[in-house]
């Protein structure tokens, strides 16, 4: 017979509890293993890591070969008749090799490189995997896409985006809840733009009337820039990079800027595009010339109708497990974006809790490892139950 979903819900939980230890244990194997972007065998560690455990689980898993990094980790497990859910997640770091920040635990608290981004996120979806496998089916058709490069813009992972989302109802990514434990239905949309302008050089003190100063032209663009951000509308502007010139006694000659906008939603991308294309024919010192190069490499990431499904499939599974939801926006970008300008209705932050990301000081709420696990367990028996 069959258990009931608040049945099964007590037993994974209790095989959950039981396997603390052994969690623990996994995550800082995964978390001492070095995986900076640009680290191949890093990287293939924790992709043959997670590979084990999937096929275990009885997943046809296979890698997807790439030579400038490491391997994408694709893992399939069919079930007719129920919902297909694409989980993504990266393996890669953004912390040098050799940064010598080994997992450590504190307070409540584990630390290390990737502790929350996102290998706790990685493990969480294998050990909810083992519990449903423990407590009888797999409620859903999992397609699992664990790539190598997202901290670096998933250059070689985004153009897989068409092929892994065939048959796909609903995608899950596994990157961490924000720090108050917020699951996120929306991100913001990030470009990254260069402004470039020629001048002419000439000797500071002895010509300065024959050069045409980049620099000069280049302070008016970042602040033209910079005054698009928009703070009702959530949309920032910031001029990163800026550099310019060769030595304080020549007019510059060149000049230029890398600046990172955001946005929440379609509207005000347009109208950062336009603006900034625009900038090319602003020019303020005569004889300069401007170019402005870029685009939104990552677009917003909104809800679509189907999201519903999502929510609230998880609210039903977090008030069977005893937990509170809630759901918002982030500033940060993810994979999650591209999933849902493929037009698949995602549910990101699905991860454990954590914070600091990006810093040495990146955290993890241990006890957030152990309930986000239970509660994507859960989830996945709820969402389960509904006609694909």
């Amino acid at each position: 017979m069959s258990l009931s979903t608040a049945d099964r819900i007590i037993q994974m939980q209790h095989i959950i509890t039981g396997r603390r230890g052994e969690m623990l244990d996994a995550l800082k194997q995964l978390v001492d293993m070095e995986s900076p972007s640009d680290h191949i065998q890093g990287v293939n560690r924790v992709g043959c890591f997670l590979m084990e455990r999937f096929s275990g689980l009885g997943f046809q898993t296979r890698t997807i070969p790439q030579a400038a990094y490491g391997d994408h980790i694709r893992a399939e497990f069919d079930q007719p008749g129920k919902p297909r859910i694409l989980f993504y997640g990266h393996m890669d770091t953004v912390f040098p090799l050799g940064s010598g920040w080994p997992f450590a635990i504190d307070a409540g608290r584990a630390y290390g490189p990737g502790v929350s981004d996102m290998k706790s996120g990685l493990l969480s979806l294998v050990f909810a995997f083992q519990a449903l496998a423990a407590t009888g089916t797999l409620p859903v058709s999992a397609r699992v896409l664990f790539n190598s490069d997202e901290e670096i813009g998933s250059p070689t992972s985004m153009p897989l985006i068409p092929d892994l989302i065939r048959d796909v109802d609903y995608g899950c990514v596994l990157e961490p809840a924000e720090p108050d434990g917020t699951v996120l239905i929306r991100r913001k949309g990030i470009g990254k733009f260069l402004l470039t302008v020629t001048g002419r050089a000439a000797h500071a003190g002895q010509q300065p009337e024959l050069g045409i100063n980049a620099n000069r032209e280049l302070a008016y663009l970042v602040l033209d820039a910079e005054d698009l951000a928009d703070p009702a509308k959530g949309t920032t502007v910031n001029a990163g990079r800026i550099e310019g010139g060769t030595a304080a006694y020549i007019i510059s000659d060149w000049a230029r800027a890398i600046v990172d906008v955001r946005v929440w939603d379609k509207p005000e991308q347009a109208r950062i595009e336009k603006a900034l294309a625009d900038l090319k024919g602003s020019n303020r010192v005569a004889g300069t010339s401007i170019d402005v190069s870029g685009s939104f490499h990552r677009p917003p990431m909104v809800p679509l109708p189907k999201t519903e499904d999502l929510t609230g499939a998880l609210q039903t599974a977090a008030a069977l497990c005893g937990q509170s939801i809630q759901f918002g926006g982030g500033g940060a970008a993810s994979d999650g974006n591209n999933l849902v300008a493929a037009g698949i209705p995602t549910i990101d932050g699905m991860g454990p809790i954590g914070g600091r990301a990006h810093s040495r000081d990146e955290y993890l709420e241990i006890e957030s490892f152990f309930d986000r696990t239970l509660l994507l367990a859960a989830f996945l028996t709820v969402i389960g139950s509904q006609s694909p």
